[in-house]
């Protein structure tokens, strides 16, 4: 169905209505009624009252012509009546076919005390009046009259319904329309279906209300709890439009509660749903809690008080029920703007809302006897509400589906990351293994080294070359990280191995890397690099380094910077290296590192720094510790600045101590 069709039939309803409500008053409103068959015949319409109390008006010989005509269903306050006790009389045949057959009368929620009487004999009641027309007890209990042997009259003599109703509120008069006149056995068969109908629709609208209870109690999800409380209340109301209340309990109050209490939090539980389920951000909801808390007390102090409760019964009820129109009306524009942008379930709710607000209409439009209809808000509620639920059930299935899918792709991610996982795997131990996996063996000379990469692989790298009589130690740093370095370090590597074949000097090994690099590497990328030429004779060392650390050369507890200078290898293709030498002696140490351990930082971004570096590799020389060690107390201590603070690059030390 359409858009423009779930919209067009209920107001073409509308349209149609008048005429068919007239239609339906015309005929009740005859002069006298004449019940022909055991079928249930509606004593709603036009009935005739007094506002004076005369015991003689139960009498079927009384002359009532001359009073004024009053709608049933119909409150007085609505149709300007201002009395503690209204009589009402209805003249009716009865087809001589029936007098043997049981005739009763179905009567409705009448506020809020009555006599019933037929050709001047009480048949029923409810509540009591007294005999100067004071309303000692109320009840609205619904039920079933019957008509004892002998009271009616068949064939043309007239009979006559007469109800004495009493209210001191404001409020009385005939409040539903289920009132009929027929055979016993279809009146009490008609009056326990409605009872059984309204009961199971009560119970309908508890158990969901329960269910989704217990769902929000599972999920904490705020759209289950105001949706319970929509479905309880509408249960709960269902129970008190059927009368269902009285019997458990005649107590005016109780019944009073049961009914009217609903009203006052209808708008809340709605505004509270429809923002949740749509995730709105206005203060619509915060407003109607604002003009809410005040009717709520009035309607609390009128438990207690008859003057509240003529208050509320003139004033606050009107607005409650405007207020619940308001809030149609809101929910109206929230679930079409929410349909127009398909949002799921909106659609749904949209016929729901649609069905609901026409019964609303229906209820307030009979309420103020602008026409008199059927009352049909529970059957509305309930279409409504269960919308409610299958845009809420839609909703989350397609949130399940949603979860289903992601879960799928999550899997498949998963699988992927899984797959790259071991591609990476293989891609450290490929880079792992072109660094030396254990130190040279050098006379007199204690060598160690490591690199420990921030990600799986990383864009540090550093070597060892050895000749008959002479050790080179390389370490190198490409910019970037992860694989962004790898694939140049790989390269590099390379190019390392082929330049070490050659018989050149250190500085004019540099400048054939940097050729080779200038030509292979991108613009952007560019290679530090530090290499340490040690005569393992003489113990001579030619240094020579670009855009890395300066090497640290420590010498009787004297930490001196060897400090060189040069563009990092692939800037420009020009650039010449210089090479510096130092004598190395007994129990010296050379220290080479990366940047990435001076610059660890820790959570509150401060740098381990170049300070600490040295002041490490002081402490640890003090004590004349084995190279290895220095290398693991040095980057130990960078971790431990660190803290929880991700490694954010690569740290690469070698260390190597001159012994004998």
């Amino acid at each position: 169905m359409s858009r423009h069709a779930l919209v067009g039939w209920p107001i073409l309803l509308l349209m149609l209505a008048p005429s068919w409500v007239q239609g339906q008053a015309d005929t009740a409103a005859g002069t006298i009624l004449r019940v022909t068959s055991t079928d249930l015949l509606p004593l709603t319409g036009t009935w005739r009252y007094s506002t004076e109390d005369e015991p003689g008006f139960s009498s079927p010989s009384f002359d009532d012509r001359a009073w004024p005509e009053i709608s049933t269903p119909g409150q007085w306050h609505i149709l300007g009546i201002d009395s503690d006790v209204v009589w009402y009389r209805r003249h009716f045949l009865v087809a001589e076919t029936l007098r043997d057959t049981p005739l009763a009368l179905e009567i409705p929620l009448i506020a809020d005390a009555h006599e019933m009487y037929v050709n001047g004999v009480r048949v029923g009641g409810r509540g009591k009046i007294a005999v100067d027309g004071t309303l000692e007890q109320r009840s609205n209990r619904p039920g079933v009259y019957r008509i004892p042997p002998g009271v009616l009259r068949f064939g043309s003599p007239v009979n006559v319904i007469a109800m004495r109703v009493a209210d001191n509120v404001g409020w009385g008069g005939v409040v539903r329309p289920e009132f009929y006149i027929g055979g016993e056995r279809r009146i009490t068969r008609d009056f326990e279906l409605q009872l059984m109908r309204r009961a199971g629709l009560c119970l309908a609208f508890l158990v969901t209300g329960l269910l989704y209870l217990v769902f929000y109690l599972g999920s904490r999800q705020p759209t289950y709890l105001y949706y319970a409380l929509f479905s309880s209340l509408s249960g709960v109301e269902a129970a008190a439009l059927a009368s269902t209340g009285y019997w458990l309990s005649d107590s005016f109050i109780f019944n009073h509660i049961l009914q009217h209490g609903p009203y006052h939090l209808f708008a809340f539980a709605l505004t509270g749903f429809l923002h949740t389920f749509f995730e709105l951000e206005t203060r619509v909801a915060f407003w109607v809690r604002v003009v809410t808390i005040p009717l709520l007390v009035v309607f609390v102090l009128g438990c207690f008080s008859l003057t509240f409760l003529k208050v509320y019964a003139l004033y606050t009820l009107p607005i409650v029920l405007g207020l619940i129109v308001l809030t149609m009306g809101y929910g109206a524009y929230v679930i079409v703007s929410s349909a127009s942008r398909l949002e799921a379930g909106a659609q749904i709710m949209l016929g729901g809302l649609v069905v609901l607000a026409m019964a609303i209409l229906n209820d307030v439009l009979n309420y103020f006897k602008v026409f008199d209809t059927f009352r049909v808000v529970p059957e509305g509620m309930l279409v409504f509400t269960g919308s409610m639920g299958a845009a809420v059930a839609y909703r989350f299935a397609e949130i399940y589906q949603r979860s289903e899918r992601l879960k799928r792709q999550q899997q498949e991610e998963r699988a992927l990351l899984a797959a790259q996982e071991e591609e990476l795997q293989t891609a450290r131990q490929m880079q792992m293994g072109l660094m030396p996996a254990s130190p040279p063996s050098v006379t007199e000379l204690d060598v160690a080294g490591r690199c420990q990469t921030a990600n799986h692989v990383g864009g540090d790298l550093f070597q060892y070359f050895t000749r008959r009589n002479e050790l080179s130690v390389a370490i190198a740093d490409v910019t970037g990280h992860a694989m962004v370095a790898a694939i140049p370090v790989v390269m590099f590597s390379g190019i390392l191995d082929r330049e070490m074949e050659l018989q050149i000097e250190l500085g004019d090994r540099f400048g054939g890397l940097n050729r080779s690099l200038c030509r292979s590497l991108g613009e952007r990328t560019f290679i530090c690099f530090t290499m340490a030429e040690i005569d393992t004779d003489s113990r001579r060392l030619r240094l020579a380094s670009c855009g890395s650390p300066y090497p640290l050369h420590v010498h009787n507890d004297t930490i001196t910077e060897l400090k060189i200078d040069g563009y990092p290898l692939g800037v420009t293709e020009n650039s010449t290296y210089d090479v510096i030498e130092a004598q190395l002696s007994a129990g010296d140490y050379l220290v080479m590192y990366s940047d990435g351990i001076p610059e660890t930082v820790n959570a509150d971004k401060t740098m381990f720094g170049y300070g600490q570096t040295i002041n490490t590799v002081r402490e640890a020389c003090a004590e004349g510790i084995a190279a290895e060690e220095l290398v693991d107390r040095l980057m130990l201590r960078a971790r431990r600045f660190a803290g929880d603070e991700p490694q954010s690059d690569d740290m690469t030390c070698v260390v190597v101590k001159v012994e004998g």
